[in-house]
């Protein structure tokens, strides 16, 4: 197992940028079939996360599409749903200015005592169930590959920066949390490029850029509010100047087997809990673009909502770098597998928006 970057304190000489990445290293480990695949080991939760990329829908390809619809992501959640030790998946797409291609994130847990004290023991199980992710996603005609940990840590940097900077330099990004929205202040790429202007200690200008970031969540359990959420990622250029100079990330998040409230049906075919993120990278107006198309339909408008005093940690869950939402709001349920089956109590507030 190589240690690629460690974000904590005492890794890195700086402080983490938001605690729940404290205790987030990123390693690589080689899968059973010989791809090398970067891990994201939260060693405070007990969990590891790798992402997958899907080449196929670039949208610097000539014929790439940065979107993948609805149908097809629950198509092989369904079929992903009883892999072992599987907590949590995350799928994530793009659409608007510098959308990249869509990844794949999902999130293991430890299982018994010895992968509890060593996250070495996680790290080479999850690399034994990897290739079910792929071989499934492979059945449906998506073309994905594990993301090396350079691939990984640059995506989940590029998402949160919108620059091409090493996972590593996260830690230098400022954050501004305000009920309503996130105001980021990110380290240039110039230094790193080598564009831009020398100083004249010999160093490229490290400038700085603010990026506001607004995370939303919507229940797409509800197919209605799929549909429209899908229909918006589709059409997000298109809803006027503010959306299409702004960046709409969709992050639809799935756990096998925790049902939302009132379902009663299915309790044992893998369904789970469905929900998205939407974070709107740009100006006010981009969001007040998204919550104009979500309002067209009162019934799916209800349903999609501001992460109010929980922004931070809303823009981190849309990473795909295994920050689960409920985790950081109330105590996660144990998922051991289909015998682990629970309803979600009708009186969590707290939770009920995250599952």
């Amino acid at each position: 197992m190589r240690l690629l970057d460690w974000i904590s304190g005492s890794g890195s000489g700086r402080s983490s940028p938001r605690p729940e990445l404290g205790q987030t290293r990123l390693v690589e480990e080689r899968d059973v079939r010989g791809f090398d695949t970067g891990m994201f080991l939260d060693h405070g939760r007990r969990q590891g996360t790798v992402n997958l990329s899907l080449p196929q829908f670039d949208p610097e390809q000539e014929a790439g599409s940065p979107l993948v619809d609805e149908s097809s992501w629950r198509e092989w959640e369904d079929q992903i749903s009883r892999v072992e030790q599987m907590v949590c998946t995350a799928t994530i797409d793009e659409a608007g200015a510098g959308a990249a291609a869509p990844r794949i994130a999902t999130t293991f847990r430890a299982v018994g005592k010895a992968e509890r004290r060593d996250m070495g023991r996680l790290a080479t199980e999850v690399s034994l169930r990897i290739p079910q992710l792929y071989d499934h996603a492979e059945a449906l005609g998506l073309s994905a590959r594990p993301m090396t940990a350079d691939a990984a840590g640059t995506a989940v940097a590029r998402a949160l920066t919108g620059v091409q900077i090493p996972f590593g330099r996260i830690n230098e990004v400022g954050w501004d949390v305000f009920n309503e929205e996130v105001v980021l202040d990110v380290p240039a790429v110039r230094a790193i490029s080598g564009a831009g202007p020398v100083d004249s200690d010999g160093d490229h200008d490290r400038g700085r850029d603010l990026r506001r970031c607004v995370a939303f969540v919507a229940d797409i359990s509800d197919d209605q509010v799929a549909g429209v959420v899908d229909q918006i990622m589709a059409d997000w250029s298109n809803l006027g100047q503010a959306a299409g100079s702004g960046l709409l990330r969709r992050t639809r998040m799935f756990r096998p087997y925790v049902l939302p409230d009132g379902v009663g049906e299915g309790l044992a075919t893998g369904q789970g809990r469905r929900w998205a993120v939407l974070t709107v990278v740009g100006n006010e107006a981009a969001d007040v673009a998204l919550r104009a198309a979500v309002d067209l339909a009162p019934e799916v408008g209800l349903k999609v909502r501001r992460c109010r005093g929980r922004m931070a940690t809303g823009v981190l869950s849309g990473l795909g770098v295994g920050v689960c939402g409920w985790q950081h709001i109330a105590a996660a349920d144990r998922i051991t597998g289909p015998t682990a089956i629970r309803q979600t109590p009708a009186d969590n507030g707290r939770t009920k928006a995250w599952e």
